[in-house]
């Protein structure tokens, strides 16, 4: 974990491609041979049918600051979305200027948020009645997804350009399962053979899922990729430890990590296709895994603790905001920008020194920006980030958009 924060543009590290040899053994790092780079396909970042922000036009005796106040969000906040402003101190009558973040509304006793696509729709999960129910936000309406027969808790972790939508949701018994919700239906995707459980982590736009199949006696856990109605495991040759899958490109490249749980060692892993697994280590610690892919093939996740950036054989350290301890990346867009929360743990007077604080980030390019956070509100956090720049996340118990520019 860092002391202190870190300045300066982002460093490059070689990251070496590995794969996992037959004679590895649990409770073992893998022992690996090195391979050549193979470049994951260019795909161009296409231009979407963008909403229009949220924008107010500044009037007479008007500063940033009275404006913030009007809006109920932070001066930071403001200048995230408006680099074209300079000096803070200095906004010129008739000058229009982006809103964000936005408050969207509380959410029930707030679960979390997980996605947001391109048309603005956003998916995860609220707690009102004791349990967590999966839901889908859109024009400023909440649905609640529904279940598949049980009471407990279930979630929406991701939601594609069709509006497909996968998570978790209890069935009778207890268990749960992974599941894709599509016009009102929730459909059961069951578990590998010999698995009791499932989890869907996310889909693509050619509706292809990836997730976790386990099993509660044995205690492991498999990556799988679900399409057309089949789960297929997502295995490594000779590995015995867990793997989880997390993320998948259109291009069907998918990210995750594998690891032996007792050990708390994992390392992240790029599949380059179906039936060829690479091992692709973030960090050579056993502290990495991978979180996000984009249609680049540039992947965010974690390494020793901090949030990072892969492509090409290189890591881009990512930072944390000024002032704090650590920090996690949680998506990145076609247009290579990331979004994450920085955390810290401050030593306030009257503060509970060991209250982790969180506030959203964007990364891009080597420059590290926080995003603000509602007025009022502490800690926050950033979830996810569509082409369009809309970062969707949380500011205390309230679902937010943040909007960047994305020139």
């Amino acid at each position: 974990m860092a002391t202190a924060a870190r300045t300066g543009t982002a460093s490059l590290t070689p990251a070496p491609r590995l794969t996992p040899s037959p004679t590895s053994t649990s409770g073992a790092t893998p022992t690996t041979t090195m391979q050549p780079s193979a470049a994951p396909p260019a795909s161009p970042t296409a231009t979407p049918s963008c909403p229009p922000p949220r924008t107010y036009v500044v009037k007479p005796g008007d500063t940033l600051t009275v404006i913030a106040s009007r809006h109920g969000v932070t001066v930071r906040g403001l200048l995230a979305a408006n680099p074209q402003i300079i000096d803070p101190n200095l906004v010129r009558t008739g000058e229009r200027i982006t809103i964000s973040p936005i408050d969207l509304g509380t959410v029930g006793h707030f679960s979390g948020v997980s996605a947001i696509n391109d048309r603005g729709q956003i998916v995860g999960a609220t707690d009102s009645s004791g349990a967590a129910r999966p839901f889908l936000w859109q024009d400023g309406m909440m649905t609640d997804l529904g279940t598949l027969g049980g009471d407990g808790d279930s979630w929406a972790n991701d939601i594609n350009e069709h509006g497909q939508i996968v998570g978790t949701a209890e069935i009778a018994g207890g268990s749960r399962r992974a599941f894709l919700w599509q016009d009102g239906i929730m459909t059961d995707l069951g578990t590998l053979p010999g698995d009791d459980w499932s989890s869907a982590s996310a889909i693509n736009d050619n509706g292809v899922i990836v997730g976790v199949s386990g099993s509660t006696s044995a205690h492991r856990q498999h990556a799988f990729l679900w399409q057309n109605g089949t789960m297929t495991s997502l295995g490594l040759l000779g590995w015995d430890g867990d793997l989880w899958a997390s993320d998948i490109n259109d291009s069907g490249q998918v990210v995750g990590g594998a690891g032996y749980g007792s050990s708390g060692q994992w390392y992240g892993i790029l599949w380059q296709d179906r039936t060829t697994a690479d091992l692709r280590v973030l960090a050579g610690d056993g502290r990495s895994g991978a979180a996000a892919i984009n249609d680049r093939g540039q992947v965010v996740g974690a390494s020793g603790g901090q949030a990072v950036l892969w492509h090409d054989d290189t890591m881009a350290d990512l930072r944390v905001l000024p002032g704090d301890d650590t920090n996690s990346a949680s998506a990145i867009n076609d247009r290579g920008q990331v979004v994450g929360t920085s955390y810290s743990k401050p030593a306030r007077t009257g503060a509970d020194p060991d209250v982790v604080v969180g506030r959203p980030f964007l990364w891009k390019d080597g420059t590290l920006t926080d995003l603000g956070t509602l007025a009022g509100q502490e800690s926050s956090g950033a979830a996810d980030i569509n082409t369009c720049g809309q970062i969707i996340g949380h500011s205390g118990g309230h679902l937010v958009l943040w909007q960047v520019p994305v020139e």
